[in-house]
């Protein structure tokens, strides 16, 4: 079984970073979009990441993300895609450390495997994600000026077949992050200041 590896910078990827979002809790965004077609006999395995380099110091960081996949058979025969054996579906990295494992268990196959399959001449989908904008997983680590983000994807394709894969990985900063208590009150002004306006154009 082969391994086809790719990264950002050689066309094969789209690669969307946003550093310093006005308004925002986000300091950092990779994004990943990429089709391919196994047009081997055999399984393949398939790896494709991004990065982009912090430009701001965060210390108290954290993250959120997601991905989706979408399995299309080709010859007839149904599709497959999994997680390698070794690998991650997904990965969010900060330099050379792992920072966040994501493989969600699927049904028909063991804890902490992924696999995602279709019938003779159909499609799958498959979409999940790990925290949010108001309410990240916190880092155990700081970013630092000059850290590579990068996310990552590992995956198995059956022979003939063809997968789209998408996905994000968001590093923001902690304190930037408004509690629930905050983002309540935000809503809440927020409606206030809807109404008024409806109030002021009526008379």
């Amino acid at each position: 079984m082969g391994t086809h590896h790719r990264r950002a910078g050689i066309g094969l990827l789209s690669l969307a970073s946003v550093v310093g979002l006005a308004g925002s809790a986000s300091a950092a965004v990779v994004s990943v979009s990429k089709v391919v077609t196994n047009t081997r006999s055999t399984a393949q395995t398939f790896v494709y990441e991004a990065s982009i380099t912090a430009s701001e110091n965060i210390d108290s960081a954290g993250i959120f993300g997601s991905f989706s996949l979408v399995v299309s058979d080709f010859n007839r025969n149904g599709v497959m895609a999994a997680s390698t054996v070794a690998g991650d579906l997904y990965s969010g990295w900060l330099g050379s450390t792992r920072v966040k494992s994501f493989v969600p268990s699927t049904s028909g196959g063991p804890a902490g495997s992924f696999q995602l399959s279709a019938a003779a001449n159909q499609q799958n989908f498959f979409t999940a994600a790990f925290g949010t904008e108001t309410a990240p997983e916190v880092l155990a680590s700081s970013v630092k000026i000059g850290d590579e983000i990068r996310v990552r994807f590992e995956f198995v394709l059956s022979a003939g077949d063809q997968a789209a894969v998408s996905g994000h990985f968001n590093v923001v900063d902690m304190s930037a992050v408004p509690g629930p208590g905050s983002a309540a009150l935000l809503g809440l002004a927020a409606g206030i200041r809807g109404r008024n306006r409806r109030r002021t154009e009526n008379d």
